[in-house]
């Protein structure tokens, strides 16, 4: 009888640790404390531990817990997405992207190619820190706030501009009536004419010419200087 009693027992520890197995599904498990409640492992959600979890990020949108304190850093899909247990990954809304649906999506051409292919995604943070002389011309500049790697924007290759790099530039220069101050302006076109943002050219108003850049003759089509005929002669079709 003792014999039996010692196979029943043995019996139901086995049936126990089973039914804690299968409780968690396999993905975890419970603890002496509560033997109803699951303990889930990494990568996995859920009362029953069966549904994969989805990465987290830092809250897009969120309650305010004090001054200047929000965004909390551990969000499923960052707010900005749904989570696909089955799967384990965050269905982002449209605009955001990343694992977690942590970034700004950068702005793309009609095909959907980043920056229309003539330029290159940069954080809100990289383009304070970076510096080219050209579009990021403020040196020692830094940025560290909540969204900082997570702003994007495009930043144009030289002859590029738009919000997707989409346009080509037309040249710039001075307005030719103001040649010759301390701070010479720097203007589309010169601000005496339209520019054709799919030719980089630019149409001048009459009475105005292309020049050399600095109010003379030239080939820049800038309408950056008077011309002497009084009248635009259509040199750029």
């Amino acid at each position: 009888m003792a014999r039996v009693g010692a196979v029943l027992c043995l019996v139901a520890l086995a049936s126990c640790a089973s039914i804690d197995y299968h409780h968690c599904s396999g993905h975890g498990r419970t603890t002496s404390d509560d033997a109803f409640v699951c303990t889930c492992m990494s990568g996995y959600t859920g009362p029953d531990c069966s549904m994969k979890a989805c990465p987290h990020g830092v809250a897009w949108a969120d309650y305010p817990t004090a001054t200047d304190e929000a965004h909390a850093g551990d969000v499923e899909c960052s707010g900005m997405g749904y989570c696909d247990h089955g799967s384990g990954e965050c269905d982002c809304r449209d605009g955001f992207e990343g694992p977690a649906c942590e970034r700004l999506a950068c702005p793309t051409d009609d095909g959907g190619t980043p920056c229309s292919g003539h330029g290159r995604c940069v954080t809100t943070g990289g383009a304070a820190r970076g510096w080219d002389g050209r579009t990021l011309v403020r040196p020692n500049v830094s940025y560290d706030l909540w969204d900082a790697e997570k702003m994007m924007g495009c930043l144009c290759d030289a002859g590029y501009g738009g919000f997707n790099c989409s346009r080509v530039e037309c040249p710039r220069g001075d307005i030719p009536e103001t040649l010759g101050q301390q701070n010479e302006e720097s203007a589309e076109c010169g601000n005496r004419g339209v520019c054709d943002y799919t030719t980089g050219h630019c149409q001048c108003l009459a009475g105005y010419v292309g020049s050399d850049g600095a109010g003379n003759v030239g080939t820049r089509r800038d309408c950056g200087r008077l011309d002497p005929q009084g009248f635009t002669l259509n040199l750029y079709k």
